[in-house]
């Protein structure tokens, strides 16, 4: 009994389907000799572990960490340790083709979804990349007067140079045009208005129910 639930937890494990390889050897009935069983959770979570990397590889970092975690071994400092470096580098990947393809608020976000203790070099030279570009092309955006991308991405970065100022000019731009758009639209009213009871008043001359043309 228990080598076919083993046989077919592990047609289970070799087609990914790890759960349903779990649940069949929760059926297993366990004797005083358990190796088969022992052996199947090694490769059990083997599999787990390249699952995790797949998701890595994928850019689902947070699923991958989460089955990372469920395996025993993530208590172990060497497996954890390898497991974080390919965790980081994952991430910093992507961000660094994110950088590459110019979308820098995105990329910045990536960067910086890895620990401060845990920064090399690379991930600490890519983040200033991020920074300083983002920086830039929201200068450029807020000088070409597109003040609302402008703010979206200074406030990314407050604290970077003089962005907190940035940051206060792009609302006070944004808040001045709103505002005169507003007058303007009270200012085109009394014109449409007026224009109305001139149409309305050549309607009732010529006798045309104003109905008839609404």
């Amino acid at each position: 009994y228990n080598k076919a639930l083993l046989q077919y937890a592990q047609k289970e494990l070799d087609t990914g389907h790890y759960q349903a390889a779990l649940k069949e050897t929760e059926k297993l009935l366990f004797t005083e000799d358990k190796s088969n069983y022992d052996d199947f959770m090694i490769k059990y979570y083997e599999a787990l572990y390249h699952r995790a990397l797949q998701m890595l590889e994928s850019g689902n970092y947070e699923a991958a960490l989460k089955e990372f975690l469920k395996l025993p071994q993530s208590k172990d400092e060497a497996v954890s340790d390898e497991f974080a470096k390919k965790y980081h580098m994952t991430i910093f990947q992507h961000a660094q083709g994110l950088y590459l393809s110019h979308d820098y608020v995105t990329a910045l976000e990536e960067v910086k979804k890895i620990p401060l203790d845990a920064e090399h070099p690379l991930f600490v030279d890519l983040k200033e990349k991020c920074i300083e570009k983002l920086y830039r092309t929201s200068l450029e955006k807020f000088e070409n007067k597109n003040y609302d991308e402008a703010l979206r991405g200074f406030q990314k970065i407050p604290e970077y140079k003089d962005s907190s100022e940035y940051i206060v000019s792009a609302q006070r731009e944004i808040e001045h045009i709103e505002l005169t758009e507003y007058v303007d639209e009270l200012n085109r009213k009394p014109e449409r208005e007026e224009k109305e009871l001139k149409k309305n008043k050549w309607l009732r001359v010529l006798h045309i129910p104003i109905y008839f043309l609404n």
